[in-house]
């Protein structure tokens, strides 16, 4: 089964979605961690921002952007506000959606090395996958934060 640029794209978009709400319907538990030693949920939307940020550069530039710490720490400055966060969860894989869609479809398996791991080669497709399957197990990490919580 081939997967088109338009459903990778609208994967991401749903589980973007699907993490939004989770995180969402934890309230003001949204900052909990639990043992206080966990990642709270807006710890998690946070991460999901930058991995839909970090694709739609490697998508429009078709090569990797530097990662440093600070600008992680500046992300999460940007988005310390939870209504902010998911908005921005939103918008931003809404524009990582868009340049999955935009991106040549025949370059689709051409290859990037990602710094994760000590650095992987993954093609552009992966990378979209990528993305989602972050989001998705984020996800699950909520929902097991609103059980915790008793949400």
């Amino acid at each position: 089964m081939t997967t088109s640029q338009a459903e990778l794209a609208e994967m991401n978009i749903r589980a973007a979605a699907s993490l939004a709400k989770a995180a969402e319907a934890l309230g003001d538990k949204i900052t909990w961690k639990p043992l206080d030693k966990g990642r709270s949920a807006l710890e998690q939307v946070q991460e999901c921002i930058g991995m839909a940020m970090f694709g739609k550069t490697i998508f429009e530039t078709q090569s990797v952007p530097a990662m440093n710490r600070e600008d992680m720490e500046k992300l999460q400055e940007a988005y310390a506000d939870s209504v902010k966060a998911l908005a921005g969860l939103t918008s931003a894989t809404a524009e990582f959606a868009k340049a999955i869609e935009n991106f040549p479809a025949d370059k689709l398996g051409n290859k990037v090395m990602l710094p994760f791991g000590g650095g992987m080669e993954k093609s552009f497709g992966e990378v979209a996958m990528m993305a989602y399957w972050n989001t998705v197990y984020h996800e699950g990490q909520v929902n097991y934060i609103q059980t915790l919580a008793g949400v």
